[in-house]
């Protein structure tokens, strides 16, 4: 479903029980960070970097071969 190289689960449509779960404690813990900076003043600025997976045509092209020849999907 989801390893720590590829993340692949996080784009399974429609998304999965698990998954949405994971989401929901990410945002519950931005959410709790962001209200604990705001009490002091501030504002909480979040940044997600993507995966070479996710941003890259080729890196994408490349796994995609491989995990498909690997599996003979």
């Amino acid at each position: 479903m989801q390893d720590f190289s590829t993340s692949l689960g996080l784009f399974y449509q429609p998304i999965l029980p698990e998954i949405e779960q994971q989401y929901n404690s990410y945002l519950e813990v931005v959410d709790g960070l962001a209200e604990s900076v705001s009490d002091h003043g501030g504002q909480l600025g979040v940044v997600l970097f993507p995966t070479r997976l996710q941003a890259s045509v080729e890196e994408w092209s490349l796994f995609r071969k491989f995990f498909f020849d690997l599996f003979e999907i």
